[in-house]
């Protein structure tokens, strides 16, 4: 007979408390991780855990002894937990009547209403948080998960509420009546299980010790748990009946869920306590067991403009948080995974006690901050950043009225993919503030994020700012909008719950305003799935958008279909099954090998599914790839250690390589450095003294610089160079910045640049106006002159009043006014040294349109190949006439004739033709409506 099932026999027939509990310790911890699969949060895997081994102590379960305990306890775990799913889908949201007694005299009603009376006096008093809780909680009837959706922090964090605000007004009840009203919404956990399992085991006890027949004894405390639990009912529908008077709803956000991960990577060796994520605004501390312990890590930014600098937090960015020595983020292990809130911070609860590392997701290559978790304790842990700037705005209507509540997103200027390790999608976008009653918000932004926009339910979504540019951003929402909405399946058709749903609107190409402001591009919005797989996004703006789920290990799907104004879109995406590569690749001594490894479906040919390389133990992942036959290859250029995969499990797949022989002794070659001089002089000859040069890489910019100062001779140095590209620069760091020589050096030689002439700069000044002579009130476009050979001069741009300032060489130059959507003639200019000239530049506003010639997909153009193209206006005048080369490549590969001009609002006719007799004619509308596409495809003719 199975031990445990011996133990659990011996309570049931002897009422041994000490078998019961030992049976708890052993089993309890994987039962509770096959109750967190099945439920998805905690609280509700507590109560199915604790109903299993309440049912199981009955006496007629129909348990055979003889069998193994566990399996049994695992297959009714099942069953309560189904019955709970059903059980919460048929649950009703009203708010419930007060109950009425009938036997009720005038003394037991005025005692309830004297009861109401002070819960309604005092519960106001009470932090918001802990009110809204109560109130989902028992007028709602949602869970502590349930209200963690909903108010977007963690189930922790909720049960911390309800039984805080619970304590505040127990002390209001007499003391028998509060013990009652409250005992069913104590604080959760193992241990509050195992004593409310043991608390039934004793009523078992005594029954046996009593010598009564224990299943009618048994079921006689059951039917008293059930009058009790009936009892608080009462109480607590009374408790219903005083907060229905008034409420404050708590508003519930479809943003990200802040402790939810769609790589949920399950550890080899199961942990003794299992860790949870989430997130705390009001700096509420959690009490951490005392076996365990917590970390609140608090991510802020510091703006460095002087004197008025201020530490802001930073919502909506995620954090790494993994066990162990290792700097390096676990691939085979749990790493805790969770967003900040509107206060900076996410709290990780139940740790276990030791070294832990912290990471912003954000920044991969910074080194992680090492933390030290005490149990019974809650450890502070900080990141502070410094940032330029916060940006401030507002968020309008279309018809200029201010707009509380709006989220507003912040985009990542990602490299998505770099180094071939794609990055995790949770970076497209962050949630970064809610607009307060006057509509306002403050952002800080953090490394590459470069657009900014909001959005609000019955309102279209807004274009997006450039959030590195503009000083105070207005964002501005739809007038028409839309509701996307859609189930995620996986290959079997199965709902899945908490997949990551990223959504793409309408209006991916920059845009100018009548006004002269820019519209950049919309900004990506991110959700994730209900219980039943399902996910929404309201107040998006019509036209073609695009929806992309990923729910590790499955494979990413995405769709596009087009929403009509006002309308419902229903999108449904179905994952694939998927396979991730975890491994190490060492050498025969235990040397990691730094190398790079890939995975494809043949050895033959050079297609791949992804690469990447080892870091510095020699550890490596892949991942995103199908189901299939793969191998996986070690090396880049030349095979070192190839093994095949015939079949792989969806999921983790491990891959150790071991090479042979020891790892090879580094070698550092000598290097032999350059070293370059050169003198600095006027235009007569004469020497410039004490004038800073600098020595810039050429693929690094400022970044590194070298500076020195010329002697009272003109000469300057500069020694010990490593091999590579430079470029030397005088006035570095202003509009007047010039060039002075660009060489290469290579090993071991000296470079003498002879007499380098600065010569006076000549000053220009550009005043850009409207069309009609007004002003021009939008971002400044871009001016670049051209020399009489048409070389490009690339200078600063310095923004004046009205317009922009350039520092140049004396001479005869053509200005060329660029930017989205605008139209301005070139105009010649005659520079002279030392005399700020003055140009005028009328601009208007058009569309940038991408013609697209690819043939219906019947004909690839080859290189050099040359398409005639010819547009004209509607009266006929020519517009474009030009011989197009340049190829645009698309998805599959093809390469397709493209041209890229902007046109003023009208119709056009597009006509072109190649050599080998291709014939293409279109009719071209740009019309003023910035959600027109900017790519168009002219149609094939008929030979």
């Amino acid at each position: 007979m199975d031990p445990l099932a011996a133990s659990f026999e011996r309570f049931r027939r002897h009422g041994d408390l000490q078998a019961l509990g030992h049976v708890f310790d052993a089993l309890a911890p994987r039962l509770l991780s096959v109750a967190l699969h099945l439920c998805g949060n905690t609280a509700d895997a507590e109560d199915v855990l604790q109903q299993t081994f309440l049912l199981a102590m009955e006496r007629d379960v129909g348990f055979d002894p003889a069998r193994r305990l566990e399996p049994f306890l695992a297959g009714l775990l099942h069953n309560v937990a189904r019955n709970a799913r059903r059980s919460t889908a048929r649950r009703r949201t009203e708010p419930l009547p007060e109950l009425a007694c009938a036997d009720a005299g005038p003394i037991a009603t005025a005692e309830r209403e004297e009861l109401l009376t002070l819960l309604r006096t005092n519960v106001d008093a009470l932090p918001v948080e802990q009110r809204q809780v109560l109130r989902l909680q028992l007028q709602h009837g949602l869970s502590p998960a349930e209200i963690a959706m909903a108010l977007e922090v963690p189930p922790g964090t909720v049960r911390m509420r309800i039984h805080r605000g619970i304590e505040a007004l127990r002390k209001l009840l007499p003391a028998g009546l509060a013990v009652s009203v409250f005992a069913a919404f104590a604080e959760r956990g193992l241990a509050a299980v195992k004593q409310q399992v043991m608390s039934a085991g004793r009523a078992h006890a005594a029954a046996v010790a009593a010598g009564s027949a224990s299943a009618a004894v048994f079921g006689g405390v059951l039917l008293m748990k059930k009058l009790a639990i009936t009892l608080m009912l009462a109480i607590a529908i009374a408790f219903v009946a005083w907060i229905s008077w008034d409420g404050e709803p708590a508003a519930a956000h479809p943003g990200v869920q802040a402790n939810a991960d769609p790589r949920m990577i399950v550890a080899a060796v199961p942990h003794t306590a299992a860790p949870s994520a989430g997130n705390e605004a009001t700096g509420e501390r959690s009490a951490p067991a005392a076996s365990t312990g917590a970390l609140r890590v608090r991510v802020t930014v510091r703006t460095n403009s002087g004197s008025n600098d201020e530490v802001v937090p930073v919502a909506g960015t995620w954090l790494a948080v993994w066990a162990g020595g290792s700097p390096l983020v676990p691939y085979d292990a749990d790493v805790l995974r969770a967003a900040t809130d509107a206060a900076g911070e996410a709290v990780f609860t139940s740790l276990t006690p030791g070294p832990w590392h912290a990471q912003l997701v954000a920044e991969t290559d910074a080194e992680p901050q090492r933390v030290a978790v005490t149990a019974g304790e809650e450890t502070l842990l900080p990141f502070e950043r410094t940032v330029k700037r916060v940006v401030r705005g507002v968020v309008v209507s279309a018809d200029g009225a201010p707009v509380s509540g709006a989220e507003v997103w912040v985009h990542r200027g990602t490299a998505m993919g770099r180094y071939s390790t794609p990055e995790r999608a949770e970076l497209e976008s962050r949630r970064a503030a809610v607009t307060g009653d006057d509509g306002r918000f403050a952002v800080p932004l953090l490394r590459r994020e470069d657009r900014i926009a909001a959005c609000r339910e019955g309102h279209g979504e807004s274009f997006a700012a450039n959030a590195s540019q503009e000083q105070d951003v207005r964002l501005v929402l739809g007038r028409t909008f839309a509701t996307l909405g859609g189930v995620v399946r996986d290959s079997k058709g199965a709902p899945v719950a908490n997949a990551l749903v990223r959504f793409t609107p309408a209006g991916r190409d920059t845009r100018r305003a009548a006004d002269g402001t820019l519209l950049s591009p919309r900004v990506d919005r991110l959700t994730r799935t209900d219980a039943d797989g399902r996910f929404r996004f309201d107040g998006i703006a019509p036209g073609r958008v695009r929806a992309w789920a990923t729910a590790w290990p499955l494979n990413p799907a995405w769709k596009e279909l087009d929403v009509a104004p006002f309308g419902m879109a229903e999108v449904a995406l179905q994952l694939k099954d998927g396979v991730s590569v975890v491994g190490t690749v060492r050498y025969a001594d235990g040397t990691p090998a730094r190398v790079g490894v890939h995975s494809t479906p043949s050895l033959d040919n050079d297609g791949h599914y992804c690469h990447c390389e080892t870091r510095e133990d020699g550890s490596y992942e892949l991942y995103y790839q199908p189901r299939r036959r793969f191998f996986v290859v070690v090396g880049r250029q030349k095979r070192v250690a190839s093994r095949e995969f015939a079949d792989p499990e969806c999921g983790i797949v491990r891959c150790d390589f071991v090479l042979e022989g020891n790892a090879p002794a580094p070698v550092a070659a000598p290097v032999r450095t350059a070293k370059v001089r050169g003198r600095l002089v006027d235009v007569d000859g004469a020497p410039i003294a004490a004038k800073e040069v600098a020595l810039r890489l050429q693929e690094r910019g400022e970044e590194g610089e070298r500076i020195a100062a010329t002697a009272s001779d003109g000469t300057f140095s500069f020694g010990d160079l490593e091999p590579d590209a430079f470029t030397l620069v005088a006035d570095r760091g202003s509009a007047a910045m010039r060039e002075l020589a660009q060489f290469e050096a290579l090993e071991g030689r000296h470079y003498d640049l002879g007499d380098l002439v600065l010569a006076p700069t000549a000053s220009l000044r550009v005043h850009v106006v409207r069309a009609d002579g007004s002003p021009w009130r939008g971002p400044m476009p871009y001016v670049r002159l051209t020399d009489a050979k048409g070389s490009r001069l690339d200078r600063t741009n310095e923004p004046v009043p009205g317009g922009l300032r350039l520092q140049v060489w004396p001479g005869q130059f053509t200005v060329h006014t660029e930017g989205t959507d605008l139209i301005a003639a070139p105009q010649q200019v005659e520079l002279t040294p030392g005399v700020e000239t003055e140009v005028r530049v009328p601009v208007a506003i058009g569309r940038s349109r991408q013609l697209v010639w690819n043939g219906d997909g019947a004909h690839k153009p080859q290189r050099n190949e040359v398409l005639h193209v010819t547009v004209r206006e509607a009266g006929g005048a020519v517009v474009v006439q030009r011989d197009v080369k340049d190829l645009l490549p698309d998805l599959r590969g093809f390469r397709y004739w493209y041209l890229s001009h902007v046109f003023a609002f009208g119709r056009y006719e597009v006509e072109a033709h190649s050599d080998s007799g291709l014939r293409y004619r279109g009719v071209l509308d740009v019309r003023d409506d910035v959600d027109d596409p900017t790519r168009v495809d002219v149609p094939r003719m008929a030979r």
